[in-house]
């Protein structure tokens, strides 16, 4: 994560971000540990948009649509249902799908509709990133850390965007200030 913050300074006051005590209840919700990276880039971030393009679950978002619990559900269906239309023996879906182990594990999506997982196989700190196209091939894997890679390819060392990001525009962090008239809107 150092490597994320010395590109991308974290804001001083992150939104969402929780508390390190409110961290066992997430992963007993999610019945599965979750990477040390991952959790420190939540407690220092809190939630929003990476480099104008990442949007990370985070646990304590308000928002249903980027907080991580409803997130992974939700694109977790989304991957199921596609698998199943793929069939067994489809190459066009290699993986399984969380709860499965190992099985992919959505923690972001991004501006152009790719998704993020981890696939969880062996120790948290050890997941492989997969990036898929709307949960569907092409498939690519990165064995590093979320915030490696996410470092990664802000400074394009991973080609999984079209052109460069602009080291001037790109390497922000913009928080997510979610009130409760966005919770309004989203009920209705």
């Amino acid at each position: 994560i150092e490597e994320l913050k010395a590109l991308v300074p974290p804001p001083k006051e992150p939104s969402g971000a929780g508390n390190a005590q409110d961290w066992p209840s997430v992963e007993e919700e999610l019945g599965i540990a979750l990477p040390s990276d991952y959790r420190e880039f939540a407690l220092t971030y809190g939630s929003g948009r990476l480099g104008n393009l990442f949007v990370v679950y985070t646990p304590f978002e308000g928002s249903e649509y980027s907080r991580l619990v409803p997130a992974v559900h939700k694109v977790c269906d989304v991957c199921r249902r596609t698998k199943a239309n793929y069939g067994p023996e489809d190459e066009g879906f290699p993986y399984d799908v969380f709860p499965d182990t190992p099985g992919l594990l959505p923690w972001a999506h991004d501006e152009n509709g790719d998704h993020y997982f981890w696939l969880t196989e062996g120790a948290p700190d050890d997941w492989p990133v997969i990036v898929s196209d709307c949960c569907g091939p092409p498939w690519e894997r990165y064995d590093v850390q979320m915030t490696t890679f996410l470092a990664r390819v802000l400074k394009h060392e991973f080609p999984i965007l079209y052109e460069a990001p602009n080291p001037d525009t790109d390497f922000v962090f913009e928080p997510y200030t979610f009130t409760e008239e966005d919770r309004k809107r989203e009920e209705a």
